[in-house]
């Protein structure tokens, strides 16, 4: 009964003002829609206001920008982090600063060397390399070769501890180049990169031993 009686009675007080000419209207003005800006890069138009053709490979640049770069790829650039903190610029056409490469050496010689014959220790020999040359690829923005030591299978059966050049061109046999002298696998391996449409992007990381 609330309910009906309070309705009827708006609809009465309504109509008294509308016959009056009590209500008055407020001149609206029009709505005013604002156009958003389109979103800037981070990296281009930041708090830093960078300009990437500015960056040199080797550069240390903060982390704000080394994690722009990373997440927008914007050119290629990347922002590589070295184990004192820092950043450091790698370029993709450009050979990777001493201080990366030394790093990325660094992570090469931490790969364990698998010495065992068992089925799945090929396996495990091949993986490392593999795991290591797209860290590093992923890392740098660079195609990155991984030559690592360990045991290989041969055809024939046999087994001996050999270079493998991992995540490098495949040769003529469709096969990474494999063997005991390890200046022949890195000869191999450059003489297949050279025939790339783009070597520069190409960088090869040889595991300390």
């Amino acid at each position: 009964m609330n309910t009906i009686k309070t309705s009827l009675l708006a609809a009465t007080v309504a109509a008294a003002l509308t016959v009056t000419g009590c209500v008055q209207v407020p001149d609206l003005e029009p709505w005013a829609f604002a156009t958003p800006e389109p979103a800037a890069s981070a990296v281009e138009d930041g708090d830093e206001g960078v300009d990437l053709s500015s960056l040199a490979a080797g550069d240390t640049i903060p982390e704000d920008l080394a994690r722009d770069l990373n997440r927008d790829l914007q050119d290629g650039l990347r922002g590589y982090e070295l184990p004192d903190g820092t950043f450091m610029v790698v370029k993709p056409n450009e050979p990777l600063p001493a201080a990366v490469r030394a790093d990325a050496e660094a992570k090469a010689a931490a790969v364990p060397v698998v010495t065992g014959t068992a089925p799945e220790d090929y396996g495990a020999s091949a993986e490392g390399g593999l795991n290591l040359a797209n860290t590093l690829s992923l890392l740098t923005g660079k195609r990155v070769v991984a030559v690592v030591y360990g045991v290989v299978a041969f055809p024939g059966f046999r087994t001996e501890m050999a270079w493998r050049a991992a995540a490098a061109p495949l040769n003529a046999d469709g096969l990474y180049p494999i063997g005991t002298d390890l200046n022949a696998v890195i000869a191999e391996a450059e003489a297949l990169i050279a025939q790339q449409s783009n070597p520069a992007e190409w960088e090869i990381i040889v595991q300390p031993r």
